[in-house]
């Protein structure tokens, strides 16, 4: 799957596509849409790549989801809101992560790290998360 972290303002997320057990390529897995808002997608190509669109395309409608895939974005007020294939809820903590690193990122983020440096965590550690690091700032 992926890491996605988002703290202080700054989305950070690896950038690896994985088949199965093996590491095949990498993709950018975070977008902004015209409004500023940022966000991103763990989980399949083909979704995160509807989601990404739809963060681009200005939002319209409800975002794609489904039960594989794990969404994140943040509006321009600070807002994090996240959809599991149930639904968009609003996340109300100072940083939040997705993905298969997120324990080992929110652990690296509750004794202070920074979005990037908790990817930078799973990277090392997280089987499915991968450099290089992609990062967005709110506007």
């Amino acid at each position: 799957m992926t890491t996605i972290c988002y703290r202080d303002g700054v989305l950070a997320a690896d950038t690896a596509v994985n088949a199965g057990d093996m590491t095949v390529g990498t993709t950018v897995k975070i977008a902004r849409a015209p409004d500023g808002t940022i966000g991103g997608a763990a989980g399949p190509l083909g979704i995160t790549t509807k989601f990404l669109r739809w963060l681009q395309d200005g939002m319209i409608g409800e975002p794609p989801s489904g039960k594989e895939v794990q969404l994140m974005w943040v509006t321009p007020d600070g807002k994090v809101w996240a959809n599991d294939g149930d639904g968009a809820y609003e996340m109300v903590h100072a940083y939040c992560a997705i993905g298969t690193g997120y324990r080992m990122a929110m652990g690296a983020m509750a004794f202070g790290a920074t979005a990037r440096e908790a990817v930078e965590v799973c990277c090392d550690l997280d089987h499915s998360t991968r450099r290089p690091i992609t990062e967005l700032a709110l506007s």
